[in-house]
């Protein structure tokens, strides 16, 4: 730097300590970053849910290299079809210029199993997403006596589901499409029943 002209060694020193601030910043922000790879990293930011007494429904907003940006609670005990808009989970996601958002959801009964309400709200979600461009990677249900994940059990993985490995596009969406598909459009209440029969959700330890 001192080769340039109009720069001496005060500014040449100023110049190289601002860089190394700059490189000492990003390269602690990245030890700092959570990385989601699979339903088991997801549990253990929401494991606290397990105990609560009220419907939760939390958020994980994430970027395109799966790394968390933000979580958030979106609502506690309106987890209805009717109550609960697409909106409320997507406008932080624009806002924070998510690619992907991992919906998280309780049941206070301490059953993982998905109730025919969250398998009409998670199609719903899906589809939303789908329009706005923000994928849907994974709804997770968690409960004292186990977890159920939408992403591992429809695509009919016992164990290593890896959302970064299975280089998810579309996420959820991309799989209902595909069980409504193979189901039948006339059948595809097949698929919730596919859903409900995968009663016992194995905890993620």
């Amino acid at each position: 730097m001192l080769k340039i002209s109009g720069i001496g060694q005060a500014k040449a020193l100023q110049i190289a300590s601002a860089v190394s601030l700059v490189k000492r910043f990003y390269e602690e922000k990245k030890q700092n970053e959570i990385i989601i790879k699979n339903p088991k990293d997801v549990f253990s930011l929401v494991c606290d849910l397990q105990d609560k007494k009220k419907e939760y429904l939390v958020c994980l907003y994430l970027n395109a290299r799966n790394v968390l940006i933000k979580k958030e609670t979106i609502s506690v005990d309106l987890l209805d079809k009717s109550l609960l808009r697409p909106k409320e989970i997507f406008k932080p996601a624009i806002e924070l210029n998510a690619a992907k958002v991992i919906l998280v959801h309780n049941h206070p009964s301490g059953d993982p199993t998905p109730s025919e309400k969250d398998i009409k709200i998670i199609e719903k979600i899906v589809k939303e997403g789908e329009l706005m461009g923000v994928f849907i990677a994974d709804f997770l249900i968690v409960a004292k006596h186990g977890n159920y994940s939408f992403y591992k059990n429809l695509k009919k993985r016992d164990k290593n589901t890896d959302y970064i490995a299975d280089g998810i596009q579309g996420g959820l969406f991309d799989l209902l499409v595909e069980k409504k598909e193979e189901y039948g459009k006339n059948n595809y209440t097949k698929l919730k029943k596919f859903i409900n029969k995968c009663h016992y959700a194995k905890t993620y330890t």
